[in-house]
């Protein structure tokens, strides 16, 4: 039997009930949920009053494309029903894994850069080169006016300025997609909810 693990399926899962209201037949409910649906993504068990669907490659128009795959199941009578809903999204679950992946690919830029740090300082102390302060110009140059040579550590401070494993990108991108998950986590909820409710009093509503 497949173990459950309620603080990871929280990540990407969502449960709750929509009131049903006036109480209506479950064979009407089902037709009117199956709209939501192509032929061949749900499989409707009347006897249970359950329907379970999935979605293997949702349009990016459907209102269900964010939670796709997941069962719907009918409780109660007519004195009061409710349709309780077990949904998954793996969009939700790679949004989610995203910052995980770009906070990694931070920390590989902060190693490799402490790695080149670690090999320029070997290679200087190895060398031993000491830093050469520029020549005067000749009495003859100056006379022409010919401008002074160059500290040759300057070129070297400017290389410095330019760090090419600097992490800040990769933590802008995790913050960017742990922003977007926090907002898809309690929108595309309420969203799913809010189109079951439609969905079912479509034909109800004076």
């Amino acid at each position: 039997m497949a173990r459950k693990w309620p603080v990871i399926d929280r990540i990407w899962r969502s449960r709750g009930a929509v009131p049903v209201d006036p109480p209506l037949p479950p064979g009407e409910i089902f037709d009117r949920l199956s709209g939501l649906f192509d032929q061949g993504e749900l499989e409707i068990d009347q006897a249970n009053r359950r329907l379970d669907y999935r979605k293997p490659n949702p349009a990016a128009q459907d209102k269900l494309a964010t939670f796709s795959n997941g069962s719907l199941e009918l409780a109660g009578d007519n004195q009061g029903q409710l349709l309780r809903y077990d949904v998954g999204s793996p969009a939700l679950l790679l949004t989610f894994l995203a910052p995980l992946l770009f906070l990694a690919l931070a920390q590989g830029f902060v190693m490799l850069g402490q790695w080149e740090e670690s090999k320029e300082a070997s290679q200087a102390e190895e060398e031993d080169e000491e830093d050469e302060e520029p020549g005067e110009l000749h009495w003859f140059d100056q006379m022409l006016g010919a401008p002074a040579p160059e500290d040759p550590g300057e070129d070297e401070e400017e290389d410095e300025e330019d760090d090419d494993y600097s992490p800040r990108d990769a933590y802008g991108l995790a913050a960017l997609f742990a922003l977007i998950y926090l907002v898809g986590r309690f929108l595309e909820p309420y969203l799913f909810r809010k189109t079951l409710r439609r969905t079912i009093h479509a034909g109800s509503e004076p």
